[in-house]
């Protein structure tokens, strides 16, 4: 079962996430948070000192041990930047600067899909962004 779709799974069924938020740009320190227990690791692109190309090295190293899901807070709230993260490979995104659901709607309806999923190409071992086995 993918890490993915594992973290889905303790959300549907109200468990507990355990989680690491990598603030610091380097792919090696990101790897290393990849143990067991942790479900997910956020890279933070708002607070944190990383930028677009040391976040895609980051998720390399994440994706790469195949333990956590990848994911990544935007550091604005603007659809192409969460397309482009997403279009990395990320696995999802928390969007800051959301103070109400209208905006979370808004934001979430102005993010392109292709056939209701969003198709991801990049370089690498895979093709992300659909369901992995």
């Amino acid at each position: 079962m993918s890490a993915a779709r594992s973290l889905r799974d303790k959300w549907a069924r109200g468990e507990t996430a355990f989680g690491v938020w990598a603030a610091l740009p380097d792919a090696f320190a990101a790897e290393l948070m990849c143990v067991d227990g942790v479900d997910y690791i956020c890279v933070d692109q708002q607070h944190g000192l990383v930028d677009y190309a040391e976040m895609v090295e980051m998720l390399r190293a994440i994706e790469g041990r195949r333990t956590a899901v990848p994911l990544t807070r935007v550091p604005v709230n603007q659809a192409w930047i969460i397309g482009k993260a997403l279009d990395a490979g990320m696995q999802g995104v928390v969007v800051p600067m959301v103070n109400n659901r209208a905006e979370a709607a808004a934001r979430r309806d102005g993010v392109p899909l292709l056939s209701g999923r969003r198709a991801v190409f990049r370089p690498g071992p895979g093709l992300h962004g659909h369901e992995q086995p």
